[in-house]
């Protein structure tokens, strides 16, 4: 039986070079039929990426053993491939390993009814791992089946309207488009309005998302138009030098990546001759700005969770967006990429107009191609949980460099430190100097204070109070400002209340003191005074300190 189930399309040999180079991206290798379901989801992820081919009959340490086949082997199969959504037919060989035993090899074209489902799920392959899709990533394939690449960029948008654009931007592109060949040159390019309808982001009288996304100003609704970028210090994310969160249209964006990134990465320079200077990023300036420009222009825009960032490390940058490839992207080899396979077209295609990317899927090869002309390591491009990753190593020199600056900021750290434990120090001696002076003087004061001479203060209506004379000089100054209002206040005094009682010192408005002298102030009247009525003052050497004689 096993000579009729034999199909001459792939000969012994042949399967034995496939299998000796290992599990990849378009082949899986299972020991039996056992493991027909992990083979079924590899085969959906075959179907919905580029295609690819399963093996089973070979062991864990690859080696081709086949297995035995009989009825019940094909109907197991059978059984399998029929939770295929859409329906497929997979052909199934089956090469004759030994006398007994078969290699089954089960082969899976792109598919044309992009999404596939196997038992109620969508797959994807990435790298030689199978994984479920997610939810965003099965609904853009669908979308794609009606013939839409994203649908988000042509849906409207009720909340914004033609004041919240960038008028001056939609005229300069379309002038843009026009020197560049790449528009009409009869095209008006002076009518934002018409011009947005002509470049088809713009339904009767409703802007569309795309609109904001390219020429927004005030973009509040649209947390997707954000871009975090950083410097961290060494080679993971714990500690960060630089940080800065931009928020604004896609071309404001991609200007403050690059600004971001000259800021922190190294620029190295060769001298030709005597007054020519050439000066080169560390990392080629077109592909940093390429690979901003793709993260930009290709990120999933439906997905308001995620923004694209970029990161710069001693050692790397990595350059981040939200989204996945198109299932005909080469990822295993990205930069023989020549078809242009834009997630969201009709945004793609303004760019283009200004130039900013090329229509002919050019973009990923200039990456490389730049990296190769100037002597570069390629980057790194991958896709990993929802996101796409591109990774530019950095030199050697850009590593010591940044080391260097580090340290050199923490030696002006230290620096500052120390200097400002210093001047808290001086701070602190001349404060005790000037409180142990002022101490002094007080001293001094209080020992002057107790050979003054004592006055006599009487008030027409019997009031009568005593005052010290400080350094020679009675203060009559203040007493004449002074009236009493009422039992409770006194005019001239700072929050000092109750004048009658009180017996503590007071502080007059010219910072002299006013004391006490004989145990208790004592005002007799305070009733019935005016502002004319002022203190008097006569000599003690006139009159006894006991008299109540009035003045």
């Amino acid at each position: 039986m096993l000579n009729r189930l034999t199909n001459n399309m792939m000969t012994l040999e042949e399967l034995k070079k496939l299998v000796m180079g290992g599990e990849n991206d378009h082949l899986e290798l299972k020991e039996t039929t056992g493991r027909r379901c992990d083979a079924c989801r590899t085969l959906c992820a075959f179907l919905n990426g580029n295609g690819g081919i399963v093996v089973f009959g070979v062991s864990r340490k690859g080696q081709l053993t086949g297995q035995l086949v009989s009825d019940s082997t094909r109907k197991d199969l059978a059984a399998e491939f029929v939770k295929f959504e859409p329906g497929v037919e997979l052909p199934v060989e089956f090469v004759l390993v030994d006398d007994t035993h078969a290699a089954i090899v089960v082969r899976a074209q792109q598919g044309r009814a992009l999404p596939y489902q196997y038992d109620g799920r969508a797959y994807r392959r990435i790298q030689s791992s199978t994984c479920a899709m997610t939810q965003r990533q099965y609904e853009s394939m669908l979308a794609e089946r009606g013939g839409f690449r994203s649908m988000w960029e042509l849906e409207p948008n009720h909340n914004i309207n033609l004041e919240m654009l960038d008028s001056e931007l939609i005229c300069e592109t379309a002038r843009m488009g026009v020197a560049y060949g790449r528009l009409d040159a009869m095209a008006e390019v002076t009518d934002p309005k018409r011009l947005l309808r002509k470049f088809g982001l713009m339904k009767g009288e409703l802007l569309l998302n795309g609109a904001a996304v390219l020429f927004g100003r005030e973009l509040v609704d649209y947390p997707q138009c954000y871009i975090r970028m950083a410097r961290f210090s060494g080679t993971d994310k714990t500690e960060f030098v630089d940080s800065r969160n931009v928020q604004g249209n896609l071309f404001l964006l991609a200007n403050e990546a690059v600004a971001f990134c000259f800021k922190h990465l190294n620029l190295s320079g060769k001298t030709k001759g005597r007054l020519k200077r050439d000066e080169a990023l560390e990392i080629p300036v077109d592909a940093l700005r390429e690979s901003i420009i793709n993260a930009l222009a290709h990120r999933d825009y439906s997905n308001p969770g995620g923004s694209v960032s970029v990161a710069i490390f001693d050692d790397r940058v990595e350059i981040v967006n939200p989204g996945s490839f198109p299932p005909e992207f080469p990822l295993t080899s990205p930069s023989t990429s020549d078809d242009s396979f834009p997630h969201n077209p009709v945004m793609a295609r303004i760019l283009y107009l200004r130039k900013t990317i090329e229509a002919w899927g050019r973009g990923m090869g200039l990456i490389f191609s730049s990296c190769r002309s100037e002597g570069r390591e390629a980057p790194n491009v991958e896709e990993r949980n929802g996101c796409v990753r591109i990774v530019f190593k950095r030199t050697v020199n850009g590593a010591k460099s940044a080391n260097k600056t580090a340290k050199s900021a923490n030696k002006t750290a230290k620096s500052a430190n120390k200097k400002d434990a210093k001047s808290a120090n001086k701070t602190a001696k001349s404060a005790n100097k000037m409180e142990a002076k002022s101490a002094n003087k007080s001293t001094k004061s209080d020992n002057k204070s107790a050979s003054d001479t004592r006055v006599l203060k009487v008030l027409p209506n019997g009031c009568q109070v005593e005052c010290v004379r400080m350094h020679g000089r009675t203060c009559s100054r203040c007493f004449r400002k002074l009236s009493l209002i009422s039992m409770s206040q006194v005019r001239g005094f700072a929050h000092v209340q109750d004048f009658p009682t009180a017996r503590s010192k007071m502080q007059l408005p010219c910072s002299r003191r006013w004391e006490r002298s004989f145990g208790s102030v004592r005002a007799k009247t305070a009733v019935g005074l005016s502002r004319t009525d002022f203190w008097h003052q006569i000599n003690l050497s006139t009159l006894s300190t006991t008299t109540n004689e009035r003045l």
